[in-house]
């Protein structure tokens, strides 16, 4: 069962620079890349903010962007009551908007790094702990280090975020170095290409951590890579540190009982009810008092959730009903989880495997298995762009099956979690666009291009334009069930010549007579999520 994460509109923030002309702005990164809640920062912007009255819109309440009268760095505030996460920002005028851009809302106290920093010899000391580090691989040939100190035994972990969740684009390395500067530890990818490492001091000293990047899309330079887009934020702990949770999943309406899972935690165990309205995305909360990369998240399922129990062997397989979820861990080295289902000849179902997307090291694969045990289907990929198997397979008899899940390199561990969902298929849509910013001009019509991905779906789709402004009109459209525009349709925007907007709007896509609704959404590529949010600028 996989949930993209769907940025929803909560919120818009209005602040004024004015300059003689106008010019969309083109935002490309920030630096600092986060602020911690109920503090501000003096945040530098990489790109140009555009010309005449800036303004931002904001994905989540509680942030505050403010102007500079003259060309300079912005501040964003961070109320205290903020939910702490992923808030986007959008910055526009009455020209245009720029691309949504990541600001993480921190729990912990943050720092800014402070350059030269390259040798061990003059890395600064870290403050107390937990801190944020913000800092940036600014150019080719950059290494960043900072100093710990730590007693015998301790544990600590350093987890650096960059390229999946802020686009920066690095494959950065991460290291632990003794009193006597030797390398003890080093990770590359633990989050996608983010390191994180946990650590245990053998002796008492002066710790380094050093960090350096790698371009995340591969050249032909030998050299260590930088610019001013390589920024990051690497939390240090000597704390409790919660990689996930178990179960990974909790149907919508149930009360769960949570486990803790990661690094420096007590048994701790507490109760979450998962509200119905969420069913379908993800549920995230703070956990008070712990360190975490961001906040713990499970998904609200629509079907019934159970969590894996050992001995659960081929030869011991628990059952799992259809349709189910489950979440379970490969916990040790050979381990292989089964479950067995009944299931009728000519049920099509579709069995999903997520581990990468929850931070797991596990590189699943799935196999299908008879009554008398013969291997029926095998899936690694997804054969797109994840290492999680997700396919769909016709049974050929009734019967009993079985399905299991180990890793590819025969790894495991307590971290080697992942959510395993069968579910049986039915007829499905979903609707794309290829931008998440337009603008409409004066009297000239608006083709907003729509890419219409059906799964065994065979009806018309009337899809419409809503949240759009006065003077601004878009005739709907039709999707038929067969021929070239069952895949592709364009919606025409058009203006009165007086209308002047700048705002986002929505793409829906719904069945006659029926709720089914279904949202438009982009892919922001650079950051591996999706938006809803597309925005609108009207102009004369």
């Amino acid at each position: 069962m996989t949930a993209k994460p769907i940025i929803a509109s909560l919120g818009l923030i209005v602040w004024h620079c004015l300059v003689a002309q106008a010019a969309p702005p083109d935002v490309t990164s920030l630096f600092p890349a986060g602020c911690q809640q109920g503090s501000s920062t003096s945040v530098t912007i990489l790109g140009k903010l555009g010309d005449g009255v800036n303004r931002v819109w904001c994905s989540r309440p509680g942030v505050t962007v403010s102007f500079p009268e003259k060309p300079g760095p912005i501040t964003i505030g961070v109320a205290l009551w903020a939910e702490p996460g992923v808030c986007w920002l959008r910055f526009y005028n009455d020209e245009g908007a720029s691309g949504l851009r990541p600001f993480v809302i921190g729990t912990h106290p943050e720092i800014d790094e402070a350059e030269p920093n390259d040798e061990v010899a003059k890395a600064p000391p870290l403050p107390d702990l937990p801190v944020v580090v913000n800092g940036r691989h600014g150019k080719n040939g950059d290494a960043d280090c900072f100093a710990v100190s730590l007693k015998k035994g301790q544990i600590i972990v350093a987890s650096l975020m960059a390229n999946r969740t802020l686009g920066s684009p690095q494959d950065a390395v991460l290291q632990i170095l003794g009193p006597e500067g030797f390398v003890l530890e080093q990770n590359e990818d633990d989050q996608g290409f983010d390191p994180q490492l946990n650590f245990m001091a053998p002796q008492d000293g002066i710790y380094m951590l050093r960090t350096w990047a790698f371009p995340a899309t591969p050249d032909s330079s030998i050299r260590l890579f930088g610019s001013p887009a390589c920024v990051y934020r690497l939390l240090v702990t000597g704390g409790s540190f919660v990689d996930h949770v178990l179960p990974l999943a909790i149907q919508g309406g149930q009360t769960q009982r949570l486990q803790l899972r990661g690094w420096n935690l007590a048994p701790s165990e507490f109760d979450v009810t998962a509200p119905v309205s969420a069913i379908g995305r993800r549920f995230e909360w703070p956990v008070d008092g712990l360190s975490h990369r961001l906040p713990v998240s499970i998904i609200v399922s629509p079907d019934a959730t159970i969590v894996e129990r050992e001995p659960n062997d081929l030869a011991q397989a628990s059952p799992i009903t259809v349709p189910g979820v489950v979440s379970g861990e490969i916990s040790q080295a050979r381990d292989i989880d089964a479950y067995q289902f009944q299931a009728k000849k000519g049920q099509r179902l579709r069995f999903e495997v997520s581990a990468r997307e929850w931070g797991s090291p596990l590189d699943p694969v799935l196999r299908i298995y008879d009554t008398a045990g013969k291997v029926l289907k095998e899936a690694d990929d997804d054969g797109k762009q994840s290492i999680d198997p997700d396919v769909e397979y016709t049974l050929p008899a009734d019967g009993e099956f079985r399905v299991t899940v180990f890793d590819r390199f025969s790894h495991g561990g307590e971290r080697y979690a992942y959510l395993l969902s069968i579910t049986e298929t039915q007829p499905d849509f979903t609707l794309s666009v290829a931008a998440d910013a337009f603008v409409l001009s004066g009297g000239k019509p608006l083709e907003i291009p729509i890419t219409i991905t059906r799964s065994g779906f065979e009806q018309e789709i009337a899809i419409r334009a809503t949240g759009m402004p006065d003077g601004v009109s878009a005739e709907p459209v039709t999707s038929a069930s067969k021929g070239d525009s069952s895949k592709t349709v364009k919606l025409i925007l058009k203006s009165d010549g007086q209308a002047t907007f700048s705002g986002p709007i929505q793409i829906i896509g719904r069945l006659a007579e029926s709720s089914n609704v279904k949202v438009a959404t982009v892919t922001l590529k650079a950051f591996q999520t999706e938006s809803s949010a597309i925005w609108l600028t009207v102009k004369k």
